[in-house]
């Protein structure tokens, strides 16, 4: 995506850290552009141990600003 924008064929949304170099390099232009918020999902194995690195990463999603969280079990 981001070597399609450079050569001039559209534009994208991508992370700051994605498009450092390409910014830097003049690739690239930012503009001051808001996204809609849109919700995003994370689904897990009920089976498949979750690391330490896994567990926060939910509990920090679970506990940010606006979170909602669905915790529906289906079989």
């Amino acid at each position: 995506m981001r070597a399609a924008v450079e050569a001039g064929l559209g534009a994208t949304a991508i992370s700051a850290s994605v498009a450092v170099a390409s910014l830097e390099a003049g690739l690239l232009q930012q503009i001051d552009f808001r996204l809609p918020e849109r919700t995003f999902h994370v689904l897990t194995h009920r089976e498949r141990y979750a690391s330490h690195a896994a567990q926060a990463f939910l509990k920090m999603l679970n506990t940010a600003p606006g979170a909602k969280r669905r915790n529906e079990k289906k079989s």
